[in-house]
């Protein structure tokens, strides 16, 4: 959510001594994408770590060895805990940033939904509710979606993130997948040199659907036999925006990107120069085209240089010429063309068109003039409400849809009024998050969608507390009510009672970081680390730019601990264990430090150098910290460590880890150790050496904070990068390495259980049917296994209401014993098949 203005204006006096933030703020929402460099510092700075630059690749190699993992559970178990979602959406009318939609032709209602990272959702009811579909996909960012409109069995997703950077975790891409299931089961058909390392679109011939368009970052692509052989058909330096294909020729093509507009009228072959030269200055540019007369063609058009909106430009003669219609609003882009540019125009009257930025505009009379509709100040769920930042406008659907930095929003009289389709779509982009020591309540921190609380197990949605961008979060495990927080850069924000109201700080912008202190000026990391004792919550550290910050009254005092300069190249990680408040560890990106003098300074470093520790676990009762556990970012690294002379030297005992970026460890008081990583969540029973999955009910996530809470009941909180939080029940969890051994058996639900799988046993390559009986309305997925615990295929994915139901499943073609794994609500049941 946006900031007001009057406290942009004070954080802009305020850090215009830092060389980063000197510049112009675009728009009173000083959120990530208004600092995008540094934005893109932070997210490389995870990954980059690692001896590997091949980021796609050695994801793909990660993908593979993660998801051929052994289930813990146990197959022999009849019920067995799953992961269950926490909070939801925003007051269910906002969620995280979706990037792309299609719709099926054949099936009223069904459309696709692609996220920065939450992946490929779908739905069957434009919206009322979705279920994730991208479970075989390698990265969770989703550009562009295109479903074979004689087929809707037929699907295309293009990965990568064009809006932020192709070359970070969150956002780089993987090629192209195909599904010929309604998007249950993925075919990886196309790689990052065939179809670039960022899709922002996947178009289909209107004649011909089997010619398939993927506009990247490096140009436009083309396939002429379903996404199985690409070719390149122009190349634009920079990254290429959008494309539309006129709908009544479709060997006429215009691209608009990079600073031109180019034409194609030989469906690619050849090229145009820049049809709209004589429009100087444009940068960003999206186009929109009409069935209704595709002669008239219009482009949104950002300025390269103020960064804000120049207008809409119109041509009348299929491309030819160009003139700048207007620029509604007086600069509706804001200052940030580069993120929120958006156009349609409705496909029975090519004079309604649509453009978007900040908010959204709507023209009746061909772009003339232009009304304004929506207002991202207006309360969310009102008629003329859509979150701010417009990224895509589309009609599809018999609708005018808008793709936001809160989510998807539905227009069914021309962009006029709107109403929410994020009721059921959990894909806050999460930066940190925590729950307090009862697990009752839930705080996170989402990008551009400030910080929020939700209620532990009835609350059903995230309620926003802090506006803005949303960091790493921190609940007392001592009173439950300290609560700690982060908006951009050097800013910490403090609630005394429980997250429900914030300190506003000593410059009234909810930061209070003191007046003066050299933290300010440091130029810390676009989401700044810190770290909190978890015994005491007055006493905290932070990692600056240059020098490590403590604290011990709560933050009324702040000061860098004294020789932090023995830290090379400035700390990128700190940790105060709960059993010394004393002692500070800190990480620079190769080694590790440690004091326990923080008044005074004098750092140890560890005699091996480790990489980039992304996070730290200590033990509570170990009052000497001998025994420190950590994660490791980067593809390529050692990815997990352990130390038991307090950080002095360090062993690499894992044998089993994929190749993933670990950005998270947590530690039970079992002994058990959690890694979060890129797709999801690993437990290790024996200290770090052999470790194993833990799936069941959580999608493919970027896993950024993992968490050990709860009493007498222990919970493993996990906060995601677009998929929300997730928590797992670990206090009944099956203890053993081979899921064959575990013969535990738990007797099932009542409310939840399956009551056939027939025929069983069954021919090779023949069908069966799992018939059911669901507790609640909500996700409900089924996933096939074999002997080894590795996951075979997806049986189903969909939303359904309580009650009896069936799924009807193909087998493998190999004979043997296989497991089928459904899962609800919190619960997971098994059943054996045997194929013969």
């Amino acid at each position: 959510m946006k900031k007001p203005a009057f406290v942009f204006t004070v954080l802009t006096v305020l850090f215009s001594f830092s060389p980063l933030l000197a510049q112009t703020m675009p728009d009173p929402d000083w959120g990530e994408h208004q600092n995008v460099e540094a934005a893109m510092k932070y997210w490389l700075s995870w990954e980059k770590s690692g001896p590997d630059t091949n980021i796609a690749e050695a994801r793909a190699q990660g993908f593979k060895e993660f998801t051929s993992m052994r289930r813990p559970q146990g197959f022999l178990v009849q019920s067995s805990p799953a992961w269950t979602q926490v909070g939801g959406s925003l007051g269910g009318a906002v969620s995280g940033r979706p990037t792309a939609m299609a719709f099926s032709k054949q099936h009223n209602g069904v459309c696709y939904l692609g996220t920065s990272g939450g992946g490929l959702w779908k739905s069957t009811n434009f919206g009322s509710s979705w279920v994730f579909l991208a479970g075989t996909f390698t990265t969770n960012a989703i550009g562009g979606i295109a479903v074979d409109y004689t087929n809707d069995n037929i699907i295309y997703a293009g990965t990568g993130d064009l809006y932020t950077n192709n070359d970070q975790e969150a956002s780089m891409g993987d090629g192209l997948f195909k599904s010929v299931d309604g998007g249950l089961n993925w075919t990886h058909v196309a790689t990052t040199g065939a179809v670039g390392g960022a899709v922002n679109q996947v178009i289909l011939d209107p004649v011909t659907p089997s010619t398939v368009y993927a506009t990247a970052n490096d140009g436009v692509h083309r396939s002429l036999d379903g996404g199985i052989t690409w070719k390149k058909i122009l190349g634009i330096g920079g990254a290429t925006t959008h494309m539309v294909i006129d709908p009544n020729n479709p060997n006429r093509l215009y691209v608009g990107g990079a600073g031109v507009i180019k034409r194609s009228v030989d469906a690619g072959a050849t090229w145009s120069g820049d049809v709209a030269a004589n429009i100087g200055g444009k940068s960003t540019i999206t186009m929109g085209i009409s069935a209704a007369n595709s002669s008239i063609v219009y482009a949104s058009v950002g300025s390269g240089s103020s960064g804000n909106s120049i207008g809409l430009a119109r041509s009348l003669d299929s491309g030819t010429t160009w003139s700048i219609v207007t620029n509604p609003g007086g600069g509706y882009m804001s200052n940030q063309a580069f993120y929120n540019n958006a156009c349609a125009v409705s496909q029975s009257n090519a004079n309604n068109v649509i453009v978007g930025g900040l908010d959204i505009y709507t023209s009746t009379n061909g772009g003339t003039s232009f009304p304004y509709y929506t207002d991202w100040r207006s309360a969310a769920g009102s008629g003329n409400y859509t979150h701010a930042d417009i990224h895509v406008l589309q009609y599809g659907g018999g609708f005018l849809w808008a793709l936001t930095d809160g989510g998807v929003f539905l227009s069914g009289d021309n962009g006029k009024t709107w109403q929410s389709r994020n009721g059921t779509l959990p894909t806050l982009l999460f930066v940190g998050g925590d729950a307090d020591a009862n697990f009752t309540f839930a705080i996170g921190g989402a990008q551009d969608n400030g910080v929020s609380k939700t209620e532990i197990p009835s609350g059903k949605t995230f309620t926003e507390k802090v506006g803005g961008d949303g960091g790493r979060c921190f609940i007392s495990q001592t009173d439950g009510l300290t609560v700690y927080s982060t908006y951009v850069q050097a800013s910490l924000q403090k609630s005394p009672d429980g997250g429900e109201t914030w300190d506003i700080g000593p410059r009234g912008d909810n930061n209070v970081i003191p007046l003066g202190c050299p933290l300010l000026s440091e130029g810390v990391p676009f989401y700044m680390y810190y770290d909190v004792c978890e015994s005491d919550p007055a006493t905290l550290a932070v990692a600056g730019g240059s020098n490590v910050y403590y604290t011990n009254d709560g933050v009324a005092s702040l000061n860098q601990i004294p020789k932090s300069s023995q830290i090379a190249g400035g700390p990128k990680t700190v940790h105060v264990p709960a059993a010394d408040p004393n002692t500070v560890f800190a990480s620079n990106g190769s080694t590790t430090f440690v004091t326990r003098d923080p008044s005074n300074g004098g750092w140890t470093k560890s005699s091996v150098n480790i990489g980039a520790v992304s996070d730290w676990a200590t033990d509570p009762t170990d009052a000497n910290v001998n025994n420190v556990w950590v994660s490791i970012a980067g593809y390529g690294s050692k990815h997990f460590a352990l130390s038991t002379d307090r950080g002095t030297t360090w062993t690499f005992p894992a044998k089993n880890l994929p190749n993933l970026n670990m950005q998270s460890i947590a530690r039970a008081p079992n002994g058990d150790l959690f890694l979060g990583h890129t797709l999801g969540v690993l437990r290790s029973i024996d200290n770090g050496v052999t470790w194993e999955a833990l799936t069941d009910g959580i999608p493919l996530a970027q896993v950024t904070k993992l968490r050990v809470r709860g009493a007498t009941t222990q919970y493993l909180l996990a906060t995601t990068y677009g998929h929300g939080m997730y928590s797992l029940d670990i206090t009944d969890l099956p203890r053993t390495i081979n899921p064959l051994q575990d013969v535990h058996n738990t007797a099932p639900s009542s409310s939840f259980s399956i009551s056939s799988i027939v025929p069983n046993p069954v021919m090779r390559g023949a069908s069966a049917t799992l018939t059911y009986t669901a507790a609640t309305s909500g996700p409900l997925f089924a996933k096939l296994y074999d002997e080894l615990g590795r996951q075979v295929k997806l049986l189903t994915n969909e939303y359904v209401n309580s009650g009896n139901g069936s799924v009807q499943f193909t087998l493998p073609n190999e004979s043997g014993t296989y497991w089928v794994v459904l899962t609800e609500g919190g619960k997971s049941l098994t059943r054996q098949i045997v194929v013969q």
